[in-house]
């Protein structure tokens, strides 16, 4: 990294001395700005060890808030994305600000590259190469021990990875990702996990629960909905949960109340809400977070059929309100609102 006004940090000074002044040289050719996010990339000569240097610009590090520092690092992992490297070390210290310690770096930095190293590729014949880097080594100097670091690097990777999972449910296609395969994904992750348990209502015993209205958007399909509850349990039992609720229409027509068929493909993307409750819930059993969490997803299909629910029907939500659908396609507030009463048993 290199500070407004072309100030070198320790780091910064040693690579120049080691590669012959390269660091300098760059700085003084005028190509090279101090602007937050700004990146030069260099060869060395063969006093280094290093085959190539990346400088990027951080700006003044005393106004370096959580917005400049992402751009900071998202400019580290382009440029190195871009170089192809497959190992790099990358160095922290002396850039911290009173509002961004080296630690937050350090997460921003771990979640940026578990980011990047992301690629859809599950139903695709022949996808674009992944990221080539591989190791990555975060040097911080003395601001911060190895322990510290270590510790920051893992919360970051672990919400990048949840992240991750989010953006994978999104992208699979409405015909792998069913209400059941969401519910095959809650199974999966209380899995070998005694902090999580799962539990999935069928359609028989929602009914019984008097859930007419999260029901009333799955009649069309031939998908049965599930309403998926995940518990995760990282504090005392006497400690009150947190609760997530999801929306999981994984596939999302209008129901007999039709979209335009133009971009109805993306409607796939209905569910991303449910998506992002997934990711959450990893993110929070991968840090062992000392809470409670209630995790609910109300998942289903919104299709038109004989036996879809009509425009100007009434139906009867779980707290025992009618409600007149006007319009199929806001099936939405109808998923939710039987799983929101459903989350007050968990006060």
């Amino acid at each position: 990294p290199i500070l407004a006004r072309k100030k070198l940090s320790t780091a910064a000074r040693q690579l120049d001395k080691a590669s012959g002044g390269l660091v300098t040289a760059a700085l003084e050719g005028g190509d090279f700005k101090c602007n937050p996010g700004d990146r030069v990339l260099r060869p060395t000569g063969p006093g280094c060890s290093a085959r190539r240097i990346l400088l990027v610009g951080v700006g003044n590090p005393a106004k370096l808030d959580a917005a400049g520092a992402r751009k900071v690092v998202d400019s580290i992992v382009t440029g190195l994305r871009a170089s192809k490297s497959k190992d790099a070390s990358v160095h922290l210290d002396g850039i911290a600000s009173d509002e961004v310690s080296t630690a937050a770096l350090c997460e921003t930095l771990a979640r940026a590259a578990q980011k990047a190293a992301y690629g859809y590729t599950r139903t695709v014949s022949k996808p674009k190469p992944g990221l080539a880097l591989k190791k990555l080594w975060v040097n911080t100097g003395d601001s911060l021990s190895n322990g510290a670091t270590n510790k920051a690097l893992g919360r970051g990777q672990h919400m990048a990875e949840g992240i991750n999972i989010a953006r994978e449910l999104g992208n699979l296609p409405a015909n792998i990702c069913t209400p059941a395969y969401l519910a095959q994904e809650a199974r999966k992750l209380a899995r070998n996990e005694s902090r999580v348990t799962t539990r999935i209502l069928s359609e028989k015993q929602m009914r019984d629960l008097g859930m007419g209205s999260l029901l009333s958007v799955s009649a069309g399909s031939a998908q049965p909905a599930q309403l998926i509850i995940m518990q995760y349990k990282g504090a005392k039992a006497s400690q009150k949960p947190y609760v997530l609720v999801g929306k999981g229409i994984t596939f999302d027509s209008g129901g007999i109340s039709l979209k335009p068929g133009a971009k109805m493909d993306e409607m796939k993307f209905d569910m991303c809400g449910a998506a992002s409750v997934f990711g959450t819930m990893h993110a929070i059993t991968a840090m062992k977070l000392p809470l409670n969490v209630v995790a609910i997803v109300a998942a289903s299909e919104n299709l038109p059929s004989g036996t879809a629910t009509k425009p100007g029907d009434v139906v009867t939500s779980m707290s025992g309100q009618t409600i007149e659908v006007l319009n199929t396609d806001a099936e939405g507030r109808l998923v939710l609102c039987d799983a929101l009463t459903y989350a007050e048993r968990f006060k």
